[in-house]
């Protein structure tokens, strides 16, 4: 479940920097990576949806490490998966693939 949550965050990320890198290069096929990456992202998210109602009476929590530290004081940077954000997850996942999806043929012959 760990990385399958990190992953949501980071494939997104990782499709956007390849695109703005190397998308003049790709020329028409850059649509491919970033939209495979939100593909992945939206499977992952129906993979949390559905841990999250597999263990409704729990949330996943993962404290991935302390981001500010100062004496006995401590802010820690990580993820908190509950049943909202499972149902968020799949909401978002989903019509973000959809949109992805629907301007490969929206923007197909512009230049």
């Amino acid at each position: 479940m760990k990385i399958a949550v990190a992953l949501i965050t980071l494939l997104p990320l990782l499709g956007f920097i390849v695109t703005l890198l190397f998308g003049k290069r790709m020329g028409k096929h850059a649509h491919i990576f970033p939209v495979a990456m939100i593909t992945v992202t939206a499977v992952l998210s129906v993979y949390c949806f559905e841990w999250v109602f597999r263990h409704s009476e729990e949330a996943f929590v993962w404290n991935a490490f302390a981001w500010i530290s100062a004496g006995q004081f401590s802010v820690p940077w990580g993820y908190q998966v509950d049943t909202l954000t499972g149902i968020m997850l799949l909401v978002v996942g989903i019509i973000g693939m959809l949109v992805h999806y629907y301007s490969i043929g929206y923007m197909h012959g512009d230049e």
